[in-house]
């Protein structure tokens, strides 16, 4: 049951981000090192796939 009284509504607040990272890093600098990180590895996966790399090849 709802902590809230009888005839009042709660009210819940969102924030909108532009990513993930921004709404989960501290600072704008850190969200976007992530943003970078991220980005690099999702090309790295996507380059040993193309290429049929094993696990050792890609090391």
């Amino acid at each position: 049951m709802s902590s809230v009284g009888a005839g009042v509504r709660e009210i819940r607040l969102r924030e909108a981000f532009e990513s993930v990272w921004d709404a989960i890093e501290d600072t704008p600098a850190e969200a976007e090192n992530m943003k970078i990180r991220s980005q690099m590895m999702m090309n790295l996966k996507d380059h040993i796939q193309a290429h049929d790399l094993s696990q050792a090849e890609a090391a």
